[in-house]
């Protein structure tokens, strides 16, 4: 069974604890220096097994994600399949899927530049991070409201597709993240060529002219830093409603 990046045994044996009310057995996750009173076969054994399914170092504890400050790596705290798998590659010591609080606490510098991130979502549990670096990526919004020992950040060139309506119009809740109108200011847009065009912001409604080819703004990310963000602009193509051809 892999949990996080490292697979485990499953000990399906008679000592396995037994929940009467449930009905259950809790079946134990072991690595295999607990293991060793079973026997692999030659085929699960190689050093190919191994190099396909890294094997945990010590038995799984799923107490762990319970512990006071620990954090489970999942999609419900870290949404971006991207910026998760750099978690895990990253921080998560012992591969077992959580970071404890103690692992936690050693991220000072996180640099996921160049990912194809959209969301940092779950930043905010990295409350010891003193430089970030999220530069080339898609995002729309950052909040970094949590993160107080921040000194370095760098946040450039991040771009993110929309398409308009017929109107020209957008609708921001359905940007990626926790973006927050509230939050975003000096907007300008721009055609291909680079020339002006308005942009107007309504409630959760961008509005701006058919030929707009971007939209920038700037977003307050919390704790007195703030960053620029591009929205790239596509046109919705409506589709051609049906005709009759009459010949005289």
């Amino acid at each position: 069974m892999k949990i996080g990046k490292y697979y485990y045994n499953v000990d399906a044996t008679w000592d396995a604890s037994y929940y009467s009310v449930l009905g259950r057995y809790n079946y134990f996750l072991r690595c295999d220096s607990t293991f060793d009173d079973h026997t692999r076969g030659d085929d699960y054994s190689s050093v190919d097994f191994y190099a396909a399914y890294p094997m945990g170092s010590m038995d799984y504890d799923a107490s762990a994600a319970s512990e006071p400050g620990a954090v489970a790596i999942s999609g419900a705290n870290f949404p971006d399949e991207s910026f998760r798998a750099y978690v895990s590659d990253s921080f998560d010591a012992n591969g077992d899927g959580v970071l404890s609080a103690e692992e936690i606490a050693c991220v000072t510098e996180i640099d996921v530049h160049d990912c194809g991130i959209s969301d940092l979502t779950g930043i905010e549990h990295f409350s010891s991070l003193m430089s970030l670096n999220c530069d080339g990526n898609q995002l729309t919004s950052l909040d970094l409201s949590s993160n107080t020992a921040l000194a370095t950040l760098s946040c450039t060139g991040n771009t993110y597709t929309v398409s308009v309506d017929s109107d020209g119009c957008f609708d921001l809740s359905t940007l990626p993240g926790s973006f927050n109108t509230a939050n975003a200011s000096s907007w300008a847009g721009f055609t291909s060529a680079g020339s002006s065009r308005t942009v107007s912001v309504s409630g959760s409604t961008l509005t701006t002219a058919v030929s707009t080819a971007s939209v920038c703004y700037t977003y307050d990310c919390g704790n007195g830093a703030s960053a620029g963000f591009t929205l790239l602009v596509t046109p919705v193509v409506e589709p051609i409603s049906d005709c009759t051809l009459t010949l005289s």
